[in-house]
């Protein structure tokens, strides 16, 4: 018996839906912001970190770091089940509108990677996947792509790390990655 998939609605409150705990045969409840409509790549995004949430709840164990990294964890996996174009293209958006009459700031999606972060997570499984750099760079955002080339190269220097990623064993602790001087408000 599948689960079924409920469309709930619009939220209509900042938390969201309760969190409900998920088992194998538990249906996943999934609700929208109305405010993302005009932004289909924030919408998937949205969806893809409702699905990656629901599968996480099954695992056995907490996730690496522990609990409090639930959200980042999410992220992550969503972008291994292949929507990291949609997380990276959505994860910071600033839209300047230069009339009043514009309806204001453009709606965003809460995001727990930075776009650095959803770009690095997004080259590592490219590299896994063996999906050329071209294919992703004509869909990722202009100002992600210097950033995403330089993600690309770093991942393709360690080969050694990505075996062990293929292979399923746990990977030595590494060095912590260098800050990108990236800001966010």
């Amino acid at each position: 018996a599948q689960a079924p998939v409920r469309i709930q609605g619009p939220l209509r409150a900042v938390g969201g839906l309760a969190a409900v705990p998920a088992t194998a045969g538990s249906g996943l409840p999934v609700a929208y912001d109305p405010q993302l409509l005009g932004n289909p790549e924030a919408l998937i995004a949205s969806y893809a970190h409702t699905l990656a949430h629901h599968l996480g709840q099954m695992a056995q164990e907490p996730p690496p770091g522990g609990a409090e990294n639930w959200p980042q964890v999410t992220e992550v996996l969503a972008i291994f089940l292949g929507f990291g174009l949609m997380f990276a293209n959505s994860a910071f958006e600033v839209a300047v509108r230069s009339c009043g009459s514009c309806g204001g700031p453009r709606a965003q999606r809460r995001s727990y990677l930075t776009e650095a972060q959803s770009s690095y997570a997004l080259a590592i499984f490219c590299s896994l996947k063996g999906i050329p750099n071209a294919e992703v760079l004509r869909h990722l955002k202009k100002s992600l792509r210097p950033f995403y080339r330089k993600c690309a190269r770093e991942v393709a220097g360690r080969p050694e790390r990505l075996q062990l990623l293929r292979s399923g064993a746990a990977a030595p602790a590494a060095a912590p990655i260098r800050e990108t001087g990236e800001t966010r408000p």
